[in-house]
């Protein structure tokens, strides 16, 4: 089993009667991660479905609502500068395109300067290249494949390898705009 890593924020959060919320809920481990801040371990698989349903049952617990930023599973992700910058996203549960999208609509320039040397960082500018053309080709793959040269299958390939290393998916319409809005010139 794999564990998820999340992080709620809530405004002057009682960590106490989080932990204990949270921990109400199956496998979760519940720990401090500063003021107003708790870091969720996760353990089994779960859906961003499951998390939205955890948002909605601490709402009606706590009766405010929270921020859930859930950590793609990504080497070396920059944690530390999403957390800085998690009061100002909303409210909601933010995996990584959620994130990206949210960061580049709320201008959070800093925090978009990270993640897309991120990502550019994780895998290369090749492949980053790839999938904004892919996007800029209506995400139809023959089309995309056929302007820039190559293969569909190289397309493909690319496209799966983008997906596999930073957990967005750039097929879907919540991949593909927050990937256009990354790296958008």
């Amino acid at each position: 089993m794999n564990a998820r890593e999340a992080y709620v924020w809530m405004k002057r959060v009682d960590q106490e009667a989080m932990a204990a919320f949270f921990t109400a809920y199956g496998d979760i481990r519940v720990f401090p991660a500063g003021p107003d801040l708790v870091r969720l371990v996760i353990e089994g698989d779960h859906e961003d479905a499951d998390f939205q349903r955890l948002r909605e049952l601490a709402v009606q617990e706590f009766i405010q609502d929270i921020t859930v930023f859930v950590v793609p599973d990504s080497p070396d992700y920059p944690v530390a500068a999403v957390l800085s910058d998690l009061p100002k996203l909303g409210h909601g549960v933010f995996g990584a395109a959620e994130l990206v999208t949210e960061a580049v609509l709320r201008n959070l320039t800093p925090l978009r300067g990270i993640l897309r040397g991120y990502y550019y960082d994780l895998v290369g500018a090749e492949t980053v290249d790839t999938a904004v053309g892919f996007i800029k080709a209506d995400q139809n793959a023959s089309r995309a494949a056929r302007r820039m040269f190559m293969h569909r299958n190289t397309l493909n390939y690319r496209l799966d390898h983008f997906a596999a290393k930073t957990g967005i998916d750039v097929r879907t319409f919540t991949g593909g705009l927050a990937c256009f809005l990354l790296f958008r010139a």
